[in-house]
């Protein structure tokens, strides 16, 4: 048991260690790669998914005729741009509109009806995104229309079991027709179990065709998610090119209708997925890396090896040892660094002077008597003091620049700038330059010193 518990820890270490080397990331393999812009990107066929909610208009109606709360269908379709421009798409889709239809009145018993169908639409409309008056980037509204093909299967709840309905006008449903003294009252079962074409064709009427063709028109908006990610709510009016839908029609049905198509309300919620377009950028492999130095910075003016830009101790003597941050070692920590130390171990918190040697508590009090205190009363005249006698030590003279570097005044203003000294960098690494690499040295002190 401990060997097994013992191979299963190693096994698990090991893919974590492979998993943490993995997640590391080289810096220096991060500069040789550039992201860039896809120029002229190639755009691919977008899928989409979405449900459809639909109120049917024909001879038949429900007690509520809102597309947002009517029968629940589902639809799938794909759309790719027509043009190069990208004004114009196309949608090819399949659409299931499942539809379930009472209606009754207790007024008119022969006005109680109803009927259950699924519609099946194969679509193909044109879109147009109002391009290029909206921005892409935002909310984008859209119309489109084209030409659909419809299938049809209408079926009636018109019995249960042996018994037909029979609707009276107290708004029972009975198994025997009117006036009946021995009728029973019975309850749908809402199976829809009758065809009504096959029942048509058998009371001698014709048979009409199950399949028509539809004009949708639609209108919505979309929302971009992310690049590959919109999100569609739309209107759609679908203008069905028969009139049977509902089994009433001016002919070929037991009950006549106004002899007007019927047609449907839909709205519409579909997310669409943009899985195989070129992305909008890509990671470029560089040969060179293109890294933009300041020169003055990787400087080690010292030879500490501590580049200039991070050493905490410019200056330091050479051959001195130092710590990463440039600095001389201090092991007593006393301020002053180890080769000037002229007492390397001095107590701790002890202050010492100039050579690090620790001043006694007798020098300390022989120190501060010797000078009288200031008094309350002068002390903002003191500190005025200080504070122009400060002002005027920083006023430095103007120095000329040496003849040796005037040709790094590119302007001619006596003074040498930053810009001035990037551009002779700049030349000296093109083999441009007439400095050396220790007159570039000499230019970068002059510049502190002016």
């Amino acid at each position: 048991m401990r060997k097994i518990v013992a191979i299963t820890l190693c096994v698990f270490l090991s893919g974590m260690t492979g998993i943490f080397v993995q997640g590391q990331e080289n810096p220096w393999e991060e500069l040789l790669k550039k992201e860039v812009e896809v120029v002229n990107p190639n755009y691919k066929p977008v899928l989409g998914a979405g449900v459809t909610f639909s109120d049917f208009r024909g001879d038949i109606r429900n007690a509520n005729t809102y597309p947002a709360i009517g029968n629940t269908g589902y639809k799938v379709n794909v759309h790719m741009f027509l043009d190069p421009r990208q004004y114009i798409k196309s949608n090819l889709y399949f659409n299931q509109t499942p539809l379930t239809f009472n209606q009754r009145s207790s007024q008119n018993p022969s006005a109680n009806l109803n009927f259950r169908s699924d519609l099946i639409f194969f679509g193909l409309t044109f879109q147009y995104d109002f391009k290029p008056f909206i921005n892409e980037n935002r909310v984008r509204p859209f119309v489109a229309t084209g030409a659909e093909f419809l299938y049809f299967n209408t079926k009636g709840d018109l019995g249960t079991g042996s018994d037909v309905y029979y609707y009276w006008p107290d708004g029972t449903i009975r198994n025997k027709p009117f006036s009946s003294p021995d009728a029973s009252v019975i309850q749908r079962d809402y199976l829809y179990e009758t065809d009504l074409l096959k029942s048509n064709m058998n009371q001698g009427l014709k048979r009409y065709s199950r399949n028509a063709l539809s004009i949708p028109v639609e209108a919505g908006i979309e929302f971009p998610v992310s690049y590959r990610i919109a999100l569609r709510f739309s209107l759609i009016y679908h203008y069905l090119l028969t009139d049977y839908v509902d089994n009433i029609a001016s002919k070929n049905t037991p009950i006549k209708g106004d002899g007007k198509n019927d047609h449907l309300l839909s709205t519409s919620m579909s997310i669409h997925f943009d899985l195989f377009s070129d992305p909008k950028t890509r990671i470029q492999n560089l040969l060179f890396a293109e890294v933009d130095f300041d020169y003055t910075m990787y400087n080690d003016e010292d030879e500490d090896m501590v580049f200039d830009g991070w050493d905490r101790c410019p200056g330091t003597p050479k051959g001195i040892p130092v710590d990463t941050s440039g600095c001389p070692f201090d092991k007593d920590g006393d301020g002053v660094p180890d080769y000037k130390d002229k007492e390397p171990s001095s107590p701790s918190n002890a202050i010492v002077d100039l050579n690090g040697i620790a001043i006694t508590d007798d020098t300390l009090a022989y120190f501060f008597s010797f000078y009288e205190p200031v008094e309350r009363s002068k002390v903002d005249y003191y500190l005025k003091l200080y504070s122009d006698y400060a002002s005027q030590g920083r006023k430095k003279q103007k120095l000329p620049v040496p003849q040796k570097l005037k040709p790094a005044d590119l302007n001619g203003d006596n003074i040498i700038s930053y810009e001035e000294i990037m551009k002779v960098i700049d030349h000296f690494y093109d083999f441009e330059s007439q400095f050396t690499y220790k007159d570039i040295k000499e230019l970068i002190l002059f510049f502190f010193s002016q």
